[in-house]
């Protein structure tokens, strides 16, 4: 079965994106990240509390509940990535 995925220039070099990404999103025109954002009214966060939403968390429990399944949901992570590494 031949390769069908297309080969997109980019610049001295060629790149061959991944057989799992649809043709059809090849083929979209290049609109930049600044573009993107321009044409959807947003601008860059000024502080980390831009993104703060007061009452998120019904309380102080609660934020800690998330933060340590948060914490340990990274550690498997980070487990399996050191671990599937050293298989390779």
């Amino acid at each position: 079965m031949a390769d069908e995925s297309p080969t997109l220039d980019k610049g001295d070099e060629e790149y061959r994106p991944p057989a799992w990404i649809p043709r059809w999103i090849l083929e979209l025109p290049h609109v930049s990240l600044d573009e993107q954002a321009r044409q959807q009214g947003v601008e860059p966060l000024r502080s980390a509390a831009d993104l703060a939403v007061p009452g998120f968390f019904e309380s102080d429990e609660e934020l800690d509940e998330f933060l340590a399944d948060l914490y340990e949901s990274r550690r498997r992570e980070r487990h399996c990535l050191e671990h599937h590494s050293d298989a390779a």
